[in-house]
């Protein structure tokens, strides 16, 4: 199965607060980059955080690997959800500071 149940859930929720976080913030900032920044970063708090707790709280006995294995938490594609959305969260802060550095 390329996702569970857990992680679907998780996913979802993030995305929900990510968009309404985002669509509150665009009402309010005359910016176009904050919007989606902090809608992103509400995804990642809410979905991350949400399976780093399940995977902390839950099947201790794998030890540290509990944090890698898809079983132990949410899944999305075969990978992590925490995984999955940090890459992209890392590369939008790469993105950003380029820009402030005028590199892009």
């Amino acid at each position: 199965m390329i996702f569970n149940i857990i992680g679907a859930i998780m996913l979802i929720a993030g995305l929900v607060a990510g968009f309404a976080v985002g669509g509150i913030i665009s009402l309010i900032s005359k910016s176009d980059d904050l919007p989606m920044s902090l809608g992103f970063l509400a995804v990642i708090v809410i979905s991350a955080g949400s399976d780093l707790w399940y995977r902390h709280k839950y099947n201790r006995e794998r030890g540290r690997l509990r944090y890698l294995h898809p079983v132990t938490g949410g899944m999305f594609f075969l990978l992590p959800v925490w995984l999955f959305l940090a890459l992209p969260f890392g590369f939008l802060v790469v993105v950003q500071i380029g820009k402030k550095l005028g590199m892009a």
